[in-house]
Formats: C-alpha cells, structure tokens, sequence
C-alpha cells in the first residue's frame, strides 16, 4: 500500500472557492432572477413580490426621497433593508401625473419612451449629492396607459 499523502495546497483552495461560489449562487438566486429581468426590462409583480422585506407607510419612501409631495395614485409601499435601503411603491397613475410628482423629485428629469421590453415610460436619475434625500438611485416605470397605467418606483441608496 501507497503512503498517504496530505491534499495539494492548490486543489483544497479549489475546492474552497467553488463551494463559496455555490453558495453565493444559492442565496442569491431570487436575486439574479430579478436582475436579469431588469436588464429585460420585463419585469413583472411576481419578481417583485419575491423580494424579501417589510410593508410600510409611504411617507416613510417620501422622507426617504426628501419630498412632501405624496406618490400619484393609491400607492403601496416596501422597504428592504440589509447592506442597503430599497424602497419600492406600486400605484395605478397616468403619464402626466407620474411626471409632475418626478419633476417634484427632482426637477427636469421626465420619464422618456427609450425603455426595454414592456415598459412604456420609465427614467433612472442619480440624485445630486448636494441634494437632500438618503436616496442614491431612482427609477421610475410606467406600463400601460391612461389612468390605470402601472406605476414602479424603486428608491435605493447603492
């Protein structure tokens, strides 16, 4: 019989770092599902739902976003917390409704129709960093038209 000999150095740090990439691929599998929607632009209520956190009252989202002026529409509100701070609103509104409450935001920017997949309208604006607000990234979609268009609002501090 052979002497045993101890693993290679270079096979157990192998081995480390797939089973930590596997895990990362675990835990963020919802999340990845929801990115590569996003970069379709395709997104939908069920990946939206899927994401963890908490409802909560949208003035908590208007502080956040530094404004009194209340989201169009009967909106309902999230907040995600973890290494950042997500808020997330859907509401029913009409175009010219969701821009006067963006040009509230932060005025001059307006929601343009360059938008990916299903999306009719939607606008990302990085918040100047002299501005108030704890939000870093802002973004607007709008699908459908008329009152009932669908309205996402996602506020983030990434």
């Amino acid at each position: 019989m052979l002497p045993r000999r101890p693993p290679a150095p270079l096979a157990v740090i192998g081995l480390v770092v797939v089973l930590s990439l596997s895990a990362c691929a675990a835990q963020a599998g919802g999340a990845a599902r929801v990115a590569d929607d996003r970069d379709t632009g395709a997104r939908d209520t069920d990946a939206r739902g899927s994401r963890t956190g908490e409802e909560v009252d949208c003035a908590l989202m208007l502080d956040f976003l530094a404004t009194t002026t209340e989201l169009p529409g009967n909106a309902l509100c999230r907040r995600t917390t973890g290494i950042d701070t997500l808020y997330e609103a859907q509401t029913t509104a009409a175009f010219d409704a969701v821009d006067a409450w963006l040009a509230d935001v932060r005025p001059g920017a307006v929601l343009g129709d360059t938008c990916a997949g299903v999306v009719d309208r939607c606008v990302q604006v990085f918040r100047d960093p002299e501005a108030p607000g704890a939000w870093h990234v802002l973004d607007v979609d709008v699908t459908g038209t008329g009152p009932d268009a669908a309205v996402h609002v996602a506020a983030f501090d990434t």
